[in-house]
């Protein structure tokens, strides 16, 4: 069950999401109730649960054979974060993060991860780079997306990710 709200202020367009799933098998209750996503943005301040903008920023892998190879942060996590768009194909962004699971903040330190992006008609590129307070470590990834005719777009990411505490390059 989704909801989606939207407002016009003084200050920008008002907007709230949530996401609910409900998940159940043959009657058994499954996983039950999740709420997946609940958050409210004004402008390009977002404050509530969304996905990690480490994940979103430069875009997914998609359908390939794996898409683990490239590093992704947690998928549900508390964040504040503000997105900037020029208007001009370039945009950034920073955000404060929580964590999910094992990477959920051992201390008042959040996670910090920053991001740019530069689209225009033949493609674009986008870079994030994250600092994962619990570990004391920073990472990041780069994508470079070619639209090589209207039926064919390329793309190549490549990271450096860190995992248990050590790093390790990803292309």
């Amino acid at each position: 069950m989704r909801t989606w709200t939207g407002s016009e202020t003084e200050l920008g367009t008002l907007k709230t999401y949530t996401e609910n799933r409900f998940n159940s098998r043959d009657g058994y209750d499954g996983e039950g109730w999740s709420l997946n996503f609940a958050w409210i943005q004004l402008g390009g301040l977002r404050v509530g649960k969304d996905e990690s903008v480490f994940s979103t920023f430069t875009g997914y892998a998609g359908n390939v054979i794996d898409d683990t190879i490239v590093p992704y942060g947690p998928f549900g996590t508390n964040l504040i974060s503000y997105y900037f768009d020029a208007g001009n194909g370039f945009s950034a962004v920073v955000s404060l993060e929580e964590g999910a699971g094992v990477d959920t903040l051992d201390s008042y330190v959040p996670h910090v991860v920053v991001g740019a992006k530069y689209t225009q008609g033949w493609g674009g590129i986008s870079a994030v780079g994250a600092y994962d307070s619990n570990w004391e470590e920073f990472t990041g990834k780069v994508r470079l997306d070619v639209n090589a005719s209207e039926q064919l777009s390329l793309f190549v990411m490549g990271g450096n990710a860190v995992v248990n505490g050590a790093k390790r390059l990803r292309t």
